[in-house]
C-alpha cells in the first residue's frame, strides 16, 4: 500500500493522477499521456523503454490505491488475459508495483476508439459493419470461454476498435476482465450483481451461476443497438435506476428488429432475439455457435446483396488525429536513417519527422583518478554527519590499533660528499 507521505503528496498533485506526463514508472515505462480516467482506475499511455514500444499502462485511480478488492480485480485481469493469445483479446505484458507500492498492469496499447464512441457518431451501423464487428467479438469470446473464464461485461466501452485500413474490415479487441469469473463461480460480490446492469444477462441480475451463454446475450445487446440505433430494453422510455434495468432484463421483451420498419432481414432478426432469450437454455449454446450463425446471414445477405459495406468510410478519428493544438506529447520520432520503428526510437504515426544526425563531441581525456582506501572514505563521511569532534567505536578502534602497530623507521639519508675548494697560491 501507498505510504501517508506518498498518499498526501498525490492528493496534493493538482492533477489528481497517480503519473503526470514525463513520469518514468518503476525505471522502465515513460509515461506519456492519460488515456482514460474515470470509474475505478487510470490507464496511461507510455513508452517501454527496453524494446522502445508504446504500451498502456493501467492502476487503480486515487480513490481505490489502497483498496484490496480494485488490486484484486485487476490481478484477475492480468491472469486471464495471459492465459490466451489472440488477436480480437487484448495482449498482457507486465504487471507489478512501483515503488509507493502501487499496482499497475501493462498491456497492449489499442490505437482506436471504443465500440461506445462509433455508435454515438454513427447511431446505426450498415450491416455488413454490425455484423464483421459482431463476428469477431464472439469468437474472440469462444476463445476466452475454452480457458473456462467468463467475461461477464461485455458492453461497447469495453471493445475498442481498430480502423486497419488495408484491411477488408475493421478489427474488433475485448479488454477489461475486472470482474470475469470461472464457469460455475457466483456472480455476486456481498450480495451485490457484478457487471452493468444495462448489458447484464437477466440471471446475472440475480444470485445465480452463469456460463458462456450469459455473454452471448450481452452480445446480442450489442447487435441489437448497433442495428436499432437504440438501446433493445430502452422502449419508450429508457430505466432510470439500476434496479429498473435489472427488472427489465428479467421481464421486458424487446421489439423484434424487422418489426421496426429499418429494413433488417427477418433472418438477422430472429437471430438476435435468439440470443435475447430470458431463458438461457433457449439462446445459442456457446459464443462459437452464436458465431456461426452471424457467418452463415453474413453470406446469405452477401448473396441476395443486402449485406452493404464492412467498414465505414468516414471512421471516427482517434484524438491524435483531431488535435490541432500543435506538436503532441506522444509524438513518435524516429532518427535519419532508421527504416523500422523497432530499429531506433517510437516514430510519429501521421507524419515523419526526420532528424539530422548529430555531430559527436569532442570530450578531453578523463584526468586519473585517485583511490582512497575504504576507512579513509568511512571516516570523511562519518565526519560529516556527525562533525569533527563525532566519534564512531569501530573507526576509534581501528584507529587506535593502528596507532599501537610499530612504524617503519625511514633509513637515514647518506652524508653529503665533501666538497673540494680550490687553492690559491701565495
Amino acid at each position: 500500500m501507498t505510504t501517508k507521505g506518498a498518499e498526501k503528496s498525490r492528493w496534493s498533485s493538482k492533477s489528481f493522477h497517480i503519473y503526470k506526463p514525463g513520469q518514468i514508472v518503476v525505471g522502465r515505462y515513460r509515461v506519456m499521456r492519460v488515456i482514460a480516467a474515470g470509474g475505478q482506475a487510470e490507464v496511461y499511455e507510455v513508452v517501454d523503454s527496453e524494446c522502445m514500444e508504446y504500451r498502456a499502462l493501467k492502476t487503480p485511480d486515487m480513490r481505490n490505491c489502497e483498496s484490496p478488492a480494485m488490486v484484486e480485480r485487476m490481478v484477475r485481469e492480468f491472469k486471464a488475459f495471459s492465459n490466451v493469445q489472440h488477436r480480437g483479446l487484448v495482449r498482457m505484458y507486465d504487471a507489478g508495483v512501483d515503488q509507493d507500492d502501487q499496482f499497475y498492469i501493462v498491456m497492449e496499447l489499442i490505437d482506436g476508439p471504443t465500440l461506445r464512441d462509433l455508435i454515438n457518431r454513427h447511431r446505426r451501423f450498415p450491416t455488413g459493419v454490425a455484423l464483421s464487428l459482431m463476428n469477431q467479438i464472439a469468437r474472440a469470446v469462444h476463445v476466452l470461454h475454452a480457458t473456462g473464464c467468463i467475461h461477464r461485461d461485455l458492453k461497447p466501452e469495453n471493445i475498442l476498435v481498430r480502423e486497419l485500413p488495408d484491411e477488408a474490415a475493421h478489427r474488433a479487441v475485448v479488454i477489461d476482465l475486472g470482474i470475469a469469473r470461472f464457469i460455475g463461480q457466483s456472480t455476486t460480490s456481498n450480495g451485490v450483481s457484478m457487471g452493468t446492469v444495462t448489458y447484464m444477462a437477466p440471471e446475472q441480475t440475480q444470485d445465480k451461476r452463469v456460463d458462456a451463454r450469459a455473454d452471448v446475450y450481452a452480445i446480442c445487446l450489442m447487435l441489437y443497438e448497433m442495428l436499432a440505433g437504440k438501446h433493445a430494453l430502452s422502449g419508450d422510455c429508457a430505466p432510470g435506476t439500476r434496479d429498473e434495468w435489472a427488472a427489465r432484463q428479467r421481464d421486458f421483451e424487446p421489439k423484434p428488429l424487422d418489426e421496426l420498419g429499418l429494413g433488417v432481414h427477418p433472418l438477422l432478426s430472429n437471430l438476435v432475439k435468439r440470443g435475447l432469450s430470458k431463458k438461457a437454455a433457449q439462446r445459442f449454446d456457446s459464443a462459437a455457435d452464436l458465431a456461426n450463425h452471424i457467418e452463415a446471414i453474413k453470406d446469405a445477405l452477401q448473396h441476395i446483396g443486402q449485406l452493404g459495406p464492412e467498414r465505414f468510410e468516414d471512421f471516427l478519428p482517434t484524438e491524435r488525429e483531431v488535435n490541432e493544438s500543435g506538436p503532441q506529447p506522444i509524438a513518435r520520432v524516429r532518427p535519419a536513417g532508421v527504416e523500422t520503428p523497432s530499429q531506433g526510437l517510437p516514430y510519429r504515426r501521421t507524419a515523419e519527422v526526420e532528424v539530422a544526425p548529430v555531430e559527436p563531441v569532442r570530450v578531453s581525456p578523463e584526468p586519473p583518478r585517485v583511490v582512497v582506501h575504504p576507512d579513509k572514505l568511512a571516516a570523511r563521511g562519518t565526519q560529516r554527519m556527525l562533525g569533527r569532534m563525532g566519534t564512531v567505536p569501530n573507526l576509534d578502534a581501528m584507529r587506535a590499533g593502528r596507532a599501537a602497530q610499530p612504524q617503519p623507521v625511514p633509513p637515514a639519508p647518506p652524508p653529503p660528499a665533501p666538497v673540494e675548494t680550490a687553492k690559491v697560491p701565495p
